[in-house]
C-alpha cells in the first residue's frame, strides 16, 4: 500500500502538484534567461553563452521530438566528452527521454550486454566508436532511428539515419512543449552487477535537481563556489560524477570545459587560465599533475577543492597535491545511486597527512548501519550502510529482483560496510559488492571471474582487489587450473571479453586445494589475505 499525504487538496490537487515541479532543462534555460551572455561551456577553444547552448539545446529537442523520439523512450549514446554532451543531456531532458552514455572502452560484447539492458530505440555515436556499433548492430533488433555525430561516410543500416548538425540546424529554437513528471527517469548509468552483467542505475528528472540543489548547498557552505567557479569536465558522461557537476556549475552561472581524457598538460592550461570550484582527479592522475605543475612553475588561478577517492590516495602525494594548488582535498563518499552529497561534510586541510580518512553525513541524508538481521549496530561495529536521501535513484532499469533485494524496509541497502567512530563519523571498511576503483573506473570480480571461468583450464578462479601505487587499487586474480597454462596466457585469453582497465593486473597460479573453501564450497575471501599479501609484491 503506497502512503497517501495527510492533507488532500481536492480537485485542485494535480494543478498544485505541477506547480511544485523543477526539471532539469529549467537549469539552462533560467541561465539563458538570467545570465545569457555569460559562458556557459567551452570545447575545443570555441565558447557558448548560456544563450547560444539554450538555443542549441532546443533545437536539437525540438528536431528529436519531430523525428519520433517521445517521453519515456530510451536512448544510448557512445561519444567521448565533447560540447555535444551538453546539448544532448539538456534536450533529453527537455523532451522527457531517458539517456544512457556506454562506456568507450567496452568491448564489442560489454557494449552490446549494455545496450540491450535498455532496449533503446534510438543510438547516437561518434566517429570512434562507429565501426564498433556497426559490428554489432545486426543484434539490436529494436533500435529503431541512428544519430551520427560525425561524418563517417555512407551508411546502410536500413532504417532512418540523421546527422546530428542537420538536426541542430533545422531544429525549432522555442522551447519545447512536453509535459514531464519530475519522477520521469532521465538518465541511466551503467553498474556491473554481482553476476557480472551491467545494471542500469535509473536517475530521475527530480533526483537530479535535488542533487544540483544539494552540491550548491554543501560546496557554497563548505567551498564558498560561486558562479566564477568553473569545472572541467574530463570524468565521461556514462559516470554520474562529470553530470551531476555541469548541472551544478551550470545552476551557479560557472562555465564546463570539456575535455575528452586526461591530459596533466591540458589541465595546468586551465587552471592558470580560470579559477576553478572542484578540481575532479582520480587518484591515478594526482602524480602526473604534481610533475607538470613543478615542471611549468607557474601561478595557478585559483581551485577551491581537489580529487576524489581520498582513501586511495597515498598521504605524502595528497599533501604535495593541496600544499601546490592551495586548495583541500575533497573527503567524500558517494555513489551512483544515492548520489555525491550524503557524505561531503568535510575536506582534508591543505598539507596535512592524515591516516584516517573519516567521512562526516552531510544533511541530506537519514543513514543506519545494520547487521544481516536488519537491526542497527553499537558505535565501532561494522554494519551494512542502509540510507535515505531524496537524492535516491529510482532503481535499477527493468531489473525487479535486484530492486525488491536493494530496497526493503523504506531503506536503500548499499551493501557497503562502514563503522561509526565515537564522534559520529564513518570510516569506510569494504565493499560487501567487492566493487574496485582503479584509477576512477569501477571494477567488479564476477566479471573477470566469469571471463577466467570461460578458459577450458580453468577450474577455480577468485578476483580481488590490491593496492597499486598509480591507480589506488588494481585487479588480481587466484586461479587453479587443470591443464598446463601460465598467469600470463590466461590474462591475455581474457582480452577477448574484458576492457583493458578491466584486465587483472596478475594472475597467480594456485592449487584447488589451497582456496580457502567454507562448508558450502564457496571461497572465504577474509581467508585470502595472506596470498593476497605475497602477490602485491610483484604488482606493476
Amino acid at each position: 500500500m503506497i502512503l497517501e499525504p495527510n492533507f488532500n487538496p481536492g480537485p485542485v490537487r494535480e494543478n498544485m502538484w505541477k506547480a511544485k515541479q523543477k526539471f532539469v532543462g529549467d537549469i539552462v534555460k533560467k541561465k539563458a534567461k538570467l545570465t545569457p551572455e555569460r559562458i556557459a561551456v567551452e570545447w575545443e577553444g570555441k565558447e557558448w553563452t548560456f544563450k547560444e547552448l539554450n538555443e542549441d539545446v532546443n533545437r536539437l529537442a525540438n528536431s528529436m521530438d519531430k523525428i519520433g523520439i517521445k517521453r519515456g523512450q530510451r536512448i544510448s549514446a557512445l561519444s567521448g566528452n565533447r560540447v555535444e554532451c551538453a546539448q544532448i543531456m539538456y534536450a533529453v531532458a527537455k523532451i522527457g527521454g531517458i539517456i544512457g552514455f556506454c562506456n568507450d572502452k567496452y568491448t564489442e560484447l560489454e557494449l552490446q550486454e549494455a545496450i540491450e539492458v535498455i532496449t533503446p530505440e534510438t543510438i547516437i555515436v561518434a566517429q570512434p566508436y562507429f565501426e564498433k556499433f556497426k559490428n554489432i548492430f545486426p543484434k539490436l533488433p529494436f533500435v529503431k532511428r541512428v544519430i551520427l555525430l560525425d561524418d563517417v561516410g555512407p551508411t546502410d543500416f536500413g532504417l532512418p539515419t540523421y546527422a546530428y548538425s542537420i538536426l541542430l540546424e533545422e531544429g525549432d529554437v522555442k522551447e519545447p512543449q512536453i509535459e514531464l513528471h519530475e519522477e520521469d527517469a532521465y538518465f541511466i548509468v551503467y553498474t556491473s552487477g554481482t553476476t557480472g552483467r551491467p545494471k542500469g542505475a535509473t536517475i530521475s528528472q527530480r533526483s537530479s535537481v535535488m542533487r544540483v540543489n544539494y552540491n550548491m548547498a554543501e560546496y557554497q557552505r563548505l567551498l564558498h563556489i560561486d558562479q566564477e567557479d568553473n569545472f572541467i569536465a574530463r570524468g565521461a558522461f556514462f559516470h554520474v560524477a562529470s553530470v551531476d557537476q555541469m548541472f551544478a556549475t551550470h545552476s551557479f552561472g560557472g562555465r564546463v570545459i570539456f575535455h575528452d581524457g586526461y591530459s596533466a598538460e591540458k589541465y595546468v592550461d586551465v587552471i592558470t587560465k580560470y579559477k576553478i570550484g572542484w578540481l575532479a582527479m582520480a587518484p591515478g592522475m594526482l602524480q602526473r599533475l604534481i610533475d607538470e605543475i613543478k615542471k611549468r612553475d607557474t601561478k595557478i588561478v585559483g581551485v577551491k577543492a581537489v580529487g576524489s577517492m581520498a582513501d586511495l590516495v597515498p598521504v605524502e602525494q595528497m599533501a604535495e597535491l593541496t600544499t601546490l594548488l592551495n586548495a583541500p582535498y575533497l573527503n567524500t563518499y558517494g555513489l551512483t545511486e544515492i548520489g555525491p552529497h550524503n557524505f561531503s561534510n568535510n575536506v582534508i586541510p591543505i598539507g596535512a597527512k592524515y591516516n584516517a580518512l573519516s567521512k562526516a553525513e552531510g544533511l541530506a541524508c537519514e543513514v543506519r548501519l545494520c547487521d544481516p538481521d536488519g537491526n542497527d549496530v553499537a558505535d565501532g561495529e561494522v554494519g551494512e550502510l542502509v540510507i535515505r536521501t531524496p537524492m535516491m535513484f529510482s532503481g535499477y532499469w527493468d531489473n525487479q529482483v535486484e530492486n525488491e533485494k536493494v530496497f526493503r524496509d523504506g531503506w536503500f541497502h548499499t551493501g557497503d560496510c562502514l563503522r561509526r567512530n565515537p564522534d559520529g563519523t564513518l570510516d569506510f571498511v569494504t565493499r560487501v559488492k567487492y566493487m574496485i576503483k582503479t584509477g576512477g573506473e569501477n571494477v567488479y570480480p564476477a566479471e573477470i571471474e566469469r571471463a577466467l571461468k570461460m578458459h577450458p583450464s580453468v577450474q577455480e578462479a577468485v578476483v580481488v582487489g590490491a593496492k597499486h601505487p598509480k591507480w589506488g587499487e588494481t585487479p588480481i586474480a587466484f586461479v587453479a587450473v587443470a591443464d598446463e597454462i601460465t598467469g600470463e596466457a590466461l590474462r591475455e585469453f581474457c582480452r577477448q571479453y574484458l576492457s583493458g582497465f578491466k584486465l587483472p593486473n596478475l594472475v597467480e597460479i594456485m592449487p584447488l586445494e589451497d582456496f580457502p573453501m567454507n562448508a558450502n564450497g564457496k571461497i572465504e575471501l577474509s581467508k585470502m589475505a595472506p596470498f593476497i599479501k605475497a602477490a602485491e609484491a610483484k604488482i606493476v
